[in-house]
């Protein structure tokens, strides 16, 4: 069950192993036959915490932190208003700015309660050493088929502040921080004479460490490298749209009794086609964004380098160093060049600007690529929504029959998805999917009584 890592100790349980082998991964000791060799993953109800640690050392952890908070944020707000016109032909101009100054925020995943702080500048020079089996001073100690159990270990394990385990992770960490800035533009026509109008532009900005609290969200999960801390991650998030444009609109349609056009309806002729293109409104909505600021990742999983600079796991990927001499990773091209299958196919980024990180004799590397990269933005993204509605009357005024047209994508254009940013991937910089949906058309009636 997967609440059952709350309840250890005050209760049976069972887990299967997820730490790995002593051997690297070659050999895996459990089977469907057998899942829980030795009884391995059984955590049986106890009191003693010998027992307890007995049972769940040589695995990684994971735990709630014990001091949760939901954090704090400082907001400013600033807005000026001015009316041009007056009347039903008055329009509405604002200019504001809004700041949100997030502190003390959860991470879902903590730096780590195994990682040696400050690892790469305190063992960083002992380089591709530290990848070298030694024999495991806890030998005999440890569950024998956990990954900490064999009888050697990498000399960086035993750097680690919890060499019994291969990790020990707290969830909800209140060590987040955000800085969103951002101001806005909008004109307003409040609804007069069949019109409405209102649009917007948004320019923003906001940093953070920690993303959000979902970790199955993009760039939710922020992994610091090498016991550097939140420092190492902090920057712009790629959850933020730096230009969006939204426009809505409300129109009565100048035809039929008391309108512009075909308003004549003393005759049978004109009653039948007033009732036919008179009294329907269009309205819309109409989004205009720039691209999320996009990821480049190296290698992810269980290698050697990962482990030992201290990053934090449960998904997480060694970030790359950016090719010396530098080479540009912007190959400046559209999102529809870049999709698979695309005539003229170019990748959106560049591959020989990337390399991943390495140990070296004498020196451990570690990422120089940003969580995100500033000049590097996904393809931008645009959509129209229309409807088109009408009301019968059906005698009484609260009484009326309401017919409904509308369109999502009402030009059904493609907009491209974000590309594939790793850099370990077969398919890095190509785009396989889209952004939003394609062209949906629905038609509904409604009665209101």
């Amino acid at each position: 069950m997967s609440t059952a890592r709350w309840n250890t100790g005050y209760g049976d349980s069972a887990r299967l192993a997820q730490g790995g082998t002593p051997d690297g991964g070659l050999t895996f000791p459990l089977s469907f036959s057998n899942p829980m060799p030795d009884n391995q993953g059984y955590v049986p109800l106890t009191r003693d915490v010998n027992v307890l640690n007995m049972s769940v050392m040589g695995n990684w952890w994971l735990s709630e932190t014990s001091q949760f908070n939901s954090g704090y944020e400082h907001d400013v707000q600033f807005a000026i208003q001015r009316e041009l016109g007056s009347g039903r032909n008055t329009w509405v101009v604002e200019a504001a700015y809004n700041g949100s100054l997030g502190r003390a925020l959860p991470a879902w995943i903590g730096i780590g309660e195994h990682v040696l702080p400050d690892a790469y500048h305190k063992i960083g020079n002992i380089g591709s050493l530290l990848l070298q089996p030694v024999p495991n001073p806890f030998y005999g100690q440890i569950p024998a088929g956990s990954s900490r159990g064999g009888q050697v270990l990498a000399l960086g394990n035993l750097y680690e502040l919890n060499p019994l385990w291969q990790q020990i992770s707290t969830t909800g960490d209140p060590d987040g921080t955000s800085n969103y800035n951002s101001g806005y533009v909008q004109i307003e026509h409040r609804f007069a004479h069949g019109f409405g109008f209102l649009a917007n532009y948004t320019l923003s900005k906001l940093m953070e460490d920690t993303g959000g609290i979902d970790h199955s969200s993009p760039g939710s999960n922020r992994f610091p490298q090498a016991g550097l801390g939140r420092k190492d991650v902090y920057s712009l998030s790629n959850y933020d749209y730096r230009h969006k444009l939204v426009f809505n609109y409300s129109v009565e349609l100048p035809f039929g009794r008391g309108k512009r056009l075909l308003n004549n309806t003393q005759e049978i002729g004109g009653k039948i086609l007033d009732k036919v293109v008179g009294g329907w409104v269009a309205a819309g909505t109409t989004t205009i964004r720039s691209g999320q600021f996009l990821q480049v990742s190296g290698i992810s999983g269980n290698s050697g380098l990962w482990w030992i600079a201290g990053q934090a796991s449960n998904g997480a990927s060694e970030r790359p160093l950016f090719a010396y001499p530098r080479v540009q990773y912007n190959n400046d091209v559209s999102g529809h060049q870049s999709l698979v299958g695309a005539a003229a196919y170019t990748p959106y980024m560049n591959r020989d600007a990337f390399q991943v990180a390495q140990a070296l004799p004498g020196l451990l590397q570690i990422g120089d690529v940003g969580w995100v990269i500033p000049g590097l933005v996904g393809p931008r993204f645009s959509q129209w929504d229309f409807s088109l509605m009408k009301n019968f009357g059906l005698g009484k005024e609260s009484r009326y029959f309401q017919l409904r047209f509308e369109a999502q994508n009402l030009f059904n254009r493609m907009n491209a998805g974000n590309p594939d940013g790793s850099v370990t991937s077969a398919t890095f910089g190509m785009i396989t999917g889209q952004s939003g949906t394609p062209r949906q058309v629905m038609i509904a009636a409604k009665v209101y009584f």
